[in-house]
């Protein structure tokens, strides 16, 4: 599960934000690049690979998904496209904190020590007392701008 919010630089929620992700299978592959469908040790046919959400009136998204494979030398990562009438498009990854990939990852190296705080999400359990029932990753995103609303 990932959940966050979308916010101005005020911290003012941005309401019908458009958020769209996608990220490699559990293989490690994006089954959109997987040339041959016949080969299903690198395509997963009950993967979809993308999904869309739209903020509510506090700015809050969610989405269910898998933990990404690795996708070549790359750390695992999920990407994100955040679009508002009001803001400029936002593109960015997603990072999982002390992934040992991580200080491999040339673009999450190249990101300043603040750009990787900000790109890597918080992770809980959803049922601390059953870790394998899954994780939850806390992912806020803030847009360069003001809401125009909101001032």
């Amino acid at each position: 599960m990932i959940e966050g919010y979308v916010t101005d630089l005020l911290d003012n929620p941005i309401e019908n934000a458009v958020i769209k992700i996608w990220h490699a299978n559990n293989f490690g592959y994006y089954n959109y690049l997987v040339e041959d469908k016949d080969d299903f040790s690198k395509y997963d046919g009950d993967f979809e690979g993308m999904g869309t959400a739209v903020t509510d009136s506090t700015g809050y998204y969610t989405f269910f998904t898998i933990v990404p494979g690795y996708f070549g030398n790359r750390t695992p990562h999920i990407h994100f496209l955040i679009e508002h009438e009001e803001f400029k498009t936002l593109e960015t990854e997603m990072f999982f904190p002390n992934h040992p990939r991580n200080v491999n990852d040339r673009k999450y190296r190249s990101l300043s020590r603040q750009a990787r705080i900000l790109t890597t999400c918080k992770i809980s359990y959803l049922k601390p007392e059953d870790k394998e029932y899954g994780r939850k990753c806390y992912f806020d995103i803030k847009l360069d701008g003001l809401h125009r609303r909101r001032r």
